[in-house]
């Protein structure tokens, strides 16, 4: 199930790197406040690597890993491990939000 997992978030992610979401309102709830979960690291370095991978090509590596730090973080307040995330993580507006968020991160960690 993983290895499935790693292109469908390569291709959310090259896809919110391009098209920022439509509109700000989302019925998501704040979870800054949050008890992040713990996740393996296994899966933590799996999903870095994906995610680095994919979007350094399009914001350099700095900010890539920057920017997937941030997501990793925003995921881990949300599910228990990277399995249960996979549906979410199919979700391009979703995960456009999330990438929304670290936008701030990202921009110290420019090119």
């Amino acid at each position: 199930m993983k290895k499935l997992i790693l292109p469908f978030i390569a291709l959310s992610l090259l896809v919110s790197c391009k098209n920022g979401p439509k509109t700000s309102a989302n019925n998501e709830k704040d979870n800054s406040s949050a008890k992040a979960y713990t996740w393996p690291a296994q899966e933590e370095n799996e999903f870095m690597s994906g995610c680095v991978d994919s979007a350094k090509m399009k914001i350099g590596e700095p900010a890539a890993y920057a920017q997937c730090k941030c997501i990793l973080e925003q995921l881990k307040s949300n599910f228990p491990n990277m399995d249960s995330a996979a549906p979410a993580l199919m979700d391009v507006k979703y995960v456009a939000n999330l990438a929304e968020k670290c936008k701030g991160q990202r921009a110290g960690a420019k090119k």
